[in-house]
């Protein structure tokens, strides 16, 4: 079982199965989605990160479609506007989402 840091630093069991629902919930048919978990499976080890999962998901889901990428962030954070500024960027981070809000 591989051991994933959470973002308030507690590790947790890597689920593929939240991957696959992050996906189709970025508008993913479910063969691709689980085609991504299975390729971000392959790629995880201890220790790795959630942000370091999201960064992996956003980069399969804009190379399969880049609507999917500004889905996820609409479907994340619940706003066009937050998915407009970040869409692009090299960094993905929690801490650029209430600066660009505001």
């Amino acid at each position: 079982m591989v051991m994933i840091e959470k973002m308030n630093g507690q590790m947790e069991a890597f689920i593929p199965e939240k991957v696959i629902v992050s996906a189709i919930k970025s508008g993913a048919p479910l063969n691709i989605a689980r085609d991504i978990a299975e390729q971000i499976s392959g790629d995880i080890h201890d220790g790795m990160t959630t942000q370091d999962i999201k960064v992996q998901l956003l980069l399969l889901l804009k190379s399969r479609n880049p609507e999917w990428e500004q889905n996820w962030f609409s479907w994340r954070y619940g706003s066009e506007q937050v998915s407009d500024a970040i869409i692009g960027q090299d960094i993905i981070s929690d801490d650029v989402i209430p600066s660009i809000v505001q």
